[in-house]
């Protein structure tokens, strides 16, 4: 899924269940977990890896607690590993390459929310990382990506990566 959404931003935790945009998250990851083939699944860790927020439990106007609550409330919760800071995500996208690191579903979060979110330096990473992806994806794995074009915060192209897989 590539859309324009800064669903972290518009959602909200009510101690019990996920509310607003962030049901579209929890639906995004428990569509496409299940879409992913088996024989990529069966090797994969199993997990969602999101990149450019850390884990959080904040209720509402985060990424990562977005992510954290979509997750644990899943009809299949999953684990959730966070990648945040330009050196984390090169070098998690330098290990998808590589085949070390085989998630289940990636997650490319907005840069809207007012906190935990992604920011150019990030976007840079994440842009510099469109073989990756592309590997990613052509291995069988998912790929959740929720952001506007260019965000206003960071003045950062959010989809450069695509420009790399479709010139």
């Amino acid at each position: 899924i590539l859309d324009g959404t800064d669903a972290g931003f518009h959602g909200s935790w009510s101690g019990t269940a996920v509310t607003g945009q962030w049901i579209y998250v929890k639906k995004a990851y428990e569509n496409l977990t299940a879409g992913v083939p088996s024989s990529y699944a069966s090797t994969s860790n199993g997990h969602i890896a999101v990149v450019g927020a850390t884990d959080s439990t904040g209720t509402s106007n985060n990424c990562g607690a977005a992510a954290h609550y979509a997750a644990q409330t899943m009809s299949s919760p999953k684990t959730v590993d966070y990648y945040d800071g330009a050196t984390a995500i090169e070098t998690f996208f330098a290990n998808v390459q590589a085949g070390t690191v085989k998630p289940l579903l990636i997650h490319i979060v907005d840069s809207v929310c007012s906190s935990n979110k992604m920011d150019a330096t990030e976007y840079a990473k994440v842009n510099a990382a469109a073989n990756a992806i592309a590997t990613h994806v052509n291995r069988g794995g998912a790929l959740f990506s929720n952001t506007n074009i260019t965000a206003t915060s960071t003045g950062s192209p959010n989809y450069g990566w695509l420009s790399t897989l479709f010139p």
